[in-house]
């Protein structure tokens, strides 16, 4: 199944640099399986991510925003958002009634719904567009960002939580951009 999204900006936060929030290049599958399940999610239903189509040139601005210390002392700090995220999610959609759930998708996806508000990372950053695929995505991914692919490397897939909600660590794995094709996928999945 493919689902496109996308959005004037996104924001997902790299770790390595927490003084100035800093986006990855491309969202890794841990925030595109969240915007998948903020769009349509029903219990038993598992989305498997296999890859991400990148419609635009990756291209980053900076943004100065207001944020809160954790003892609620505000603070601005610069930030480097994404310019203009456009994706087409491939993905499999696994549970107790594949089938029905795809259906269901589909529906969604063509009528504009959403079961939550979706975001690129950031409340700053909500996707404008949730819905089918435009049929001349193959093309506009291969010619995107084939001059220059960028290095991805490490970003987590699975992220873990206590039994109360907060996040315990994650797994890191290997991404590899094909720039030849315009998408990104684990190194190792089966395609």
């Amino acid at each position: 199944m493919l689902i496109h999204i996308k959005g004037p900006y996104g924001l997902f936060t790299n770790p390595e640099t927490p003084a100035e929030r800093v986006s990855y290049p491309v969202p890794p599958f841990t925030a595109v399986k969240g915007m998948l399940e903020a769009f349509y999610w029903k219990r038993g239903l598992d989305y498997q991510i296999r890859r991400v189509y990148v419609l635009n040139s990756i291209k980053f601005t900076p943004i100065m925003r207001n944020e809160r210390h954790f003892n609620g002392t505000p603070t601005q700090r610069r930030a480097l958002f994404l310019y203009r995220p456009d994706y087409v999610v491939d993905v499999l959609v696994n549970g107790t009634d594949p089938v029905k759930y795809g259906a269901m998708i589909a529906t969604w996806a063509n009528s504009g719904r959403r079961r939550l508000p979706v975001f690129l990372g950031t409340r700053e950053c909500p996707a404008n567009h949730i819905g089918l695929p435009p049929v001349d995505f193959l093309e506009r991914a291969a010619r995107s960002n084939h001059l220059h692919p960028p290095m991805l490397g490490a970003m987590p897939r699975k992220i873990h939580y206590s039994p109360v909600g907060t996040p315990t660590g994650a797994d890191w794995h290997e991404y590899l951009f094909d720039g030849a094709n315009g998408y990104y996928h684990l190194r190792g999945a089966k395609l």
